[in-house]
């Protein structure tokens, strides 16, 4: 898409498309006497890092930041009883803000929201469960801008697509306001409610992808974790203290590697995060329910293209007071010979 609305101060993006066709054949000529394109040359193309846009910045990961008022407003919004959500009652609105995460993280291609209401069990509920109707409208400002605006009724989709995306400098305000009304439903009182922005961002440190690698992807690099059980609650509060467990996985391939897909099975309750050598994809935990298996396909908002060899380090929440067992496979792809 050509056009976009514009927050802050921030260069233009670019898409995986407009990556992709700058980076390398190839060496030049290998051991074999194989030849390659001519234009690649040391560790540069037209002067800018191997790996990296037009303008030298580092590839684009996907993003996702939570909305959690509590976090954000210790002193006006009560902490909930599911961790890393904001309660809503009937009758009530919430407005708080939080910024978008500043250097050395560069700027965000905000391409909509997501969320997911959880009662107090941490059960999900449809927001527009049983015919109840429109309950809960948001309102999201981004510096002072109206963004978005409309009653939320999600049944079998937790994702809101932008149709234009907004880019956001790093360290934009984004104000947001939560309304419930007073409308018979099936919803408990209050509804958790997990949301946030989801998008695209740019780190400012460019990588040192290796010259060997190929235009498209051509080796699978997936992984499938074997089923895991997540200790219980560390403490039941309140507030209630999860249990942390970290998992990780292991690219050793020495080729830039792309990951676009991951999924979670089992338990929907959970909270986790994920973290690599140089970024990160949500500063505070998130659901694993957007990532259930045969839901949203699994599929991120963005592709994460990076480096390799890599690490990529999981961190499951688990708030329960009993033990929950879960999958996760994570689907990527190198670019290398």
């Amino acid at each position: 898409m050509d056009k976009k609305a514009t927050v802050g101060n921030a260069a233009p993006l670019m898409n995986i498309s407009d990556y992709l066709q700058h980076f390398p054949k190839a060496l030049v000529q290998d051991q074999k006497g194989q030849r390659y394109k001519s234009t690649v040359s040391g560790i540069t193309i037209d002067d800018k890092p191997i790996g990296t846009g037009i303008d030298g910045q580092l590839l684009e990961v996907p993003k996702i930041v939570p909305a959690i008022g509590y976090l954000e407003a210790p002193n006006e919004i009560a902490q909930p009883a599911v961790p890393y959500t904001t309660a809503l009652g009937l009758n009530t609105s919430i407005s708080f803000s939080f910024q978008l995460r500043s250097n050395p993280y560069g700027p965000m291609m905000v391409k909509g929201f997501y969320v997911l209401a959880f009662d107090q069990n941490g059960a999900i509920q449809q927001l527009d469960q049983n015919g109840g109707g429109h309950t809960i409208e948001a309102s999201i400002r981004i510096t002072g801008q109206q963004i978005w605006q409309g009653h939320l009724a999600l049944d079998r989709d937790d994702w809101y697509v932008f149709a234009l995306p907004v880019e956001a400098g790093a360290g934009a305000q984004v104000d947001l306001t939560l309304t419930r009304f007073n409308v018979a439903s099936a919803l408990p009182d209050p509804v958790f409610l997990a949301f946030g922005l989801y998008g695209i961002q740019r780190h400012f440190i460019p990588p040192s992808f290796h010259i060997d690698s190929s235009l498209d992807p051509i080796r699978n690099q997936s992984t499938g974790f074997r089923v895991n059980t997540f200790p219980a609650q560390a403490a039941a509060g309140p507030p209630v203290v999860p249990s942390i467990t970290t998992m990780n996985t292991r690219f050793d391939n020495r080729h830039p590697t792309i990951v676009d897909e991951m999924w979670f099975g089992g338990n929907e309750s959970t909270f986790f995060n994920l973290r690599w050598e140089a970024g990160e994809l949500c500063p505070q935990p998130i659901p694993t329910a957007l990532f259930r298996y045969h839901r949203q396909g699994g599929q991120l908002p963005s592709p994460l293209l990076v480096n390799a060899p890599m690490t990529l380090n999981f961190d499951i929440y688990n708030w329960q007071a009993t033990t929950i067992t879960q999958s996760l496979n994570v689907a990527s792809a190198s670019f290398g010979y």
